[in-house]
């Protein structure tokens, strides 16, 4: 039960994430690492940076080298798990947003995400592979950052509350 609660610290964090942009009076650097919209793309960043802070927290026992890879991991199965059920049940499905799916998507997501950081933490890594991996995680986050203000127009960018 121990290890699970990371999980329930990942979900309660990514939870409080949701609404601290607004509570911060729309704050452009609160708008870095919570979501600004009803994306779903601002929505990945309720998995990406719990995950990443959970990844962080495990660093501090097996090295940042060594927790890097596992974080990457943790971050691209999260990233395509939110973008792969949304498109699932609204494109496939047709069903639209719905609320309850839309949790139930951020819970499995964080879910993946976090068992692929606790699965891949186990082994070593090559000093190589963290310096990647670590140039991987900061082109994702300063990506994440960027269409954060500068949304392209596809779908995934698109703010379901103003539809």
């Amino acid at each position: 039960m121990r290890k699970y609660i990371p999980l329930f610290l990942i979900w309660i964090s990514g939870t409080l994430l949701h609404f601290t942009y607004e509570i911060s009076g729309r704050s452009w650097l609160i708008a870095l690492f919570a979501p600004i919209n009803e994306s779903v793309w601002e929505h990945y960043k309720l998995a990406f940076f719990p995950l990443l802070t959970a990844g962080l927290f495990m660093a501090h026992e097996r090295g940042i080298m060594n927790m890097a890879a596992p974080i990457v991991f943790a971050l691209t199965h999260a990233c395509f798990t939110m973008f792969g059920i949304n498109y699932f049940y609204t494109g496939a499905l047709g069903l639209g947003n719905i609320l309850l799916i839309d949790i139930l998507n951020y819970y499995v997501t964080t879910a993946v995400g976090y068992w692929f950081l606790v699965r891949y933490s186990a082994y070593e890594y090559t000093k190589t592979t963290g310096i990647t991996a670590l140039f991987s995680i900061a082109i994702m986050m300063i990506t994440l950052w960027i269409l954060t203000f500068y949304p392209q127009n596809l779908p995934i960018f698109i703010d379901f509350s103003k539809k």
